[in-house]
């Protein structure tokens, strides 16, 4: 019988070494590229959220420069939704005013009954609902069943923040026309007013009223039928909410976002604090 081949052996062993060699590094650059993916994504996402935090500071800088005593669309802490640029990513900052809306905790029941747009079932489930219990958000409504309608309307036009009355700078028409003695025309002559000449909110020509008292400077509005809505309107704020975004592009392709929803409390003495932080 003939002894094996040694040489031959030998060169099927090097070669099942160098294929399972070769294996394991196929297997090993494929876990580097996918860690190396992992790596990345995990840094546009901490780069995303840190833009989305200095778009929150921004916010607090724009309310820190601007004056405590009136609140209009055309101070500066006022963008709209401009995006701001930094490097391969930016931000925006939303900040609405809290006080434009009317308050679910105190709000009359005629005026919670105009923004449920004469809903009588929705307006008497609040009620109930608001005498026997706490409510933190108006979120919190949303397992009272109220329609469609009428919750869409609690979501856009109330909040739980502030002290209850209502910015007349600041508050869409459907808020103003909730207040007692306005009406839907009354309060789109207030809107007109307000935008200035050019017809456009947020410019330097928009007229700002500096009091409650005011109202009574826009067209076919007189102090008799303002007298109602005087103890419940201010012309300033001292809470604001703040949405930030903040995105990092490819090219002109959205790679990573991070979305950041704070509360801002301003005292009246200017200075601005966080009270609520959700990313």
């Amino acid at each position: 019988m003939k002894a094996p081949d040694n040489k031959g052996v030998a060169m099927l062993a090097a070669l099942g070494v160098a294929v399972i060699l070769g294996l394991l590094s196929s297997v090993f650059l494929a876990h580097m590229k996918l860690a190396r993916a992992y790596t990345v994504t995990d840094a546009q996402k901490l780069k995303a959220h840190y833009l989305g935090v200095a778009g929150v500071e921004d916010a607090i800088v724009r309310l820190k420069t601007d004056s405590p005593l009136v609140d209009s669309y055309s101070d500066a802490w006022w963008t709209g939704s401009a995006i701001t640029l930094l490097g391969d990513g930016g931000y925006t900052a939303a900040v609405s005013d809290e006080s434009a809306r009317v308050n679910l905790l105190s709000a009359q029941p005629q005026m919670l009954g105009a923004i449920l747009g004469g809903d009588q079932e929705a307006l008497t489930k609040i009620l109930n609902y608001r005498s026997s219990n706490k409510i933190f958000a108006v979120e919190d409504i949303g397992t009272l069943g109220l329609g469609a309608g009428a919750l869409s309307r609690v979501k856009d036009l109330c909040t739980t923040l502030g002290d209850g009355r209502v910015n007349i700078n600041t508050a869409s028409s459907d808020v103003l026309a909730a207040l007692p003695g306005m009406d839907p025309d009354t309060a789109q002559r207030v809107i007109e007013f307000r935008k200035g000449v050019d017809g456009v909110e947020g410019t330097e020509d928009d007229f700002v009223f500096a009091a409650p008292e005011d109202l009574a400077k826009a067209p076919g509005i007189t102090p008799a039928k303002t007298a109602p809505v005087l103890p419940l309107v201010k012309v300033n704020s001292n809470i604001f909410r703040v949405e930030a975004v903040g995105s990092i592009y490819k090219g002109a392709r959205i790679v990573s976002n991070k979305r950041i929803m704070a509360v801002l409390s301003r005292d009246d003495n200017g200075n601005v604090s966080i009270t609520s932080w959700e990313s």
